[in-house]
């Protein structure tokens, strides 16, 4: 891998250190990797802020239905069609009025709550595949920084 090269990096899900590195699933470098490597110190900032983000819309979608606050005791099938319907519900909402309290919600500096709980730490050593794939991730932000 090259810098300037184009590459075709999969779609992958945002986690955090809870989570081992998948190829679908990308995870921040450990502090002690991180810490001496501005690239990978940048990779982790980029990522803490894209996580945050989607917290931050699955918060304000939690305030509306309220469902959403409480583990589901339903198959995974229906818990997909449960997170859908709320994101269309709330889609349609807002199309038809704005919502004041989602309003407020959007000009806080910081989360309402923390919408997901903290898991301990994964140390597994990820495939060579997952550290391709975030290595084309860092190598894309410093093109693009």
């Amino acid at each position: 891998m090259q810098l300037g090269e184009n590459y075709v990096c999969p779609y992958v899900l945002i986690g955090d250190e809870g989570f081992a590195l998948k190829p679908y699933l990308m995870r921040p470098f450990p502090y002690r990797q991180s810490h001496r490597d501005a690239q990978k110190e940048n990779f982790n900032t980029r990522l803490c802020k894209a996580r945050r983000v989607v917290e931050n819309a699955f918060g304000v979608l939690a305030q509306k239905w309220r469902i959403l606050f409480r583990p589901m005791e339903v198959s995974v099938e229906s818990v997909i069609v449960i997170v859908k319907t709320c994101c269309i519900f709330h889609n349609f909402l807002r199309d038809t009025h704005m919502d004041k309290q989602y309003i407020e919600f959007l000009e806080l500096s910081e989360p309402v709550m923390d919408a997901f709980e903290n898991i301990i730490p994964n140390a597994r050593r990820a495939t060579d595949t997952a550290i391709e794939i975030r290595q084309k991730f860092v190598n894309y932000l410093i093109i693009n920084n």
